[in-house]
């Protein structure tokens, strides 16, 4: 980083200080500048070196290719899809670092923490994070008497309640689910204070738990296949080397 931006990241440890001449993701004008500064690597990638279908979120690069579409890259002597093979040699040629576990493809990926698929295409929460949130859901709701005489930090709820906030991208019908809970913990703001699980509370979590378990997530098609029966219009194509050609049998 430029010096004159290396002085607002003095960091004091033990009554030592010292600058942070990297960009520090702490800092309230670090995530701007990182995002500046991809968003231009990503211009390059798109009109320079003609990746096409690139997208990025904050420090993730993504994007789609034709199945079986690769190319040798040979700083991991492997395969790889040929777009994502020219991004990786963008960033080798411009000095970004990059390690082998993290650059993945496949049919099935987890992007920011969504896992997508690419032919049922669907959005849903990969296995082990959703098993994770109904655990953590199953020791609020747990017996004996359902602990709904417990009482549990105001940290805890708002943690928990941020925890669900995220699954509502993927599962934005159990919306309702956090509608008591956040009368529960309104107006207060000590992090450790006590809050009693109350009736209300226990039952829309056991309601969002019960959904959690049968959702498949979001889809972005309605239906995946359809039979020809089942068409609002017939259209038949034809293609040669200068032009196509487009019949509705039912306007004739």
């Amino acid at each position: 980083m430029h010096p004159l931006w290396q002085i607002k990241q003095v960091v004091t440890i033990d009554g030592e200080q010292d600058l942070d001449r990297n960009n520090c993701f702490g800092g309230h004008g670090s995530t701007g500048i990182y995002i500046s500064f991809d968003s231009l690597v990503t211009w390059i990638a798109k009109n320079v070196r003609l990746i096409p279908n690139l997208w990025t979120y904050m420090d993730d690069s993504f994007g789609i290719d034709e199945d079986g579409n690769t190319i040798w890259y040979q700083k991991y002597k492997k395969h790889m899809l040929e777009s994502q093979v020219k991004l990786l040699s963008l960033w080798d040629k411009l000095g970004i670092p990059h390690e082998p576990h993290k650059q993945l493809f496949g049919t099935t990926l987890t992007i920011i923490g969504i896992e997508v698929n690419a032919n049922s295409l669907t959005f849903t929460l990969p296995n082990q994070a959703l098993d994770d949130l109904l655990q953590e859901l199953h020791e609020f709701t747990a017996q004996p008497e359902r602990k709904r005489g417990a009482s549990w930090t105001l940290q805890w709820w708002q943690r928990l309640a941020r925890w669900m906030n995220w699954c509502f991208n993927m599962f934005p019908t159990i919306h309702p689910a956090l509608n008591n809970m956040y009368l529960k913990i309104a107006g207060k703001d000590q992090s450790l204070m006590k809050i009693w699980v109350n009736n209300d509370v226990w039952a829309d979590l056991k309601w969002a738990m019960g959904h959690l378990c049968n959702s498949l997530g979001v889809h972005l098609l309605s239906s995946v296949t359809w039979n020809v029966e089942d068409a609002d219009e017939t259209i038949f194509c034809d293609a040669c080397l200068d032009r196509l050609t487009f019949w509705y049998p039912n306007c004739c």
